[in-house]
């Protein structure tokens, strides 16, 4: 008795065009995930300066803060 080809999930005249849209996904995820990077980073970067400023003054408004460190 033979398998019905269906048993594959995919016959081999869908294949290509599911290739395609699986390439073409997986780009457009790495492509977002890219630009998400870039955007964090930016943000990151134009934030770092408050950031940095608000790490100082929150040391040295509590003298704790600075134990076991040298």
């Amino acid at each position: 008795m033979t398998l019905h080809p269906a048993v594959n999930r995919i016959s081999s005249q869908q294949r290509p065009a599911w290739m395609k849209y699986h390439k073409e996904t997986r780009q457009l995820m790495k492509s977002n995930e890219k630009s998400c990077v870039h955007r964090l980073r930016a943000n990151i970067e134009e934030h770092l300066p408050q950031l940095e400023s608000a790490d100082v003054d929150a040391e040295e408004a509590d003298p704790r803060a600075n134990i076991g460190r040298t």
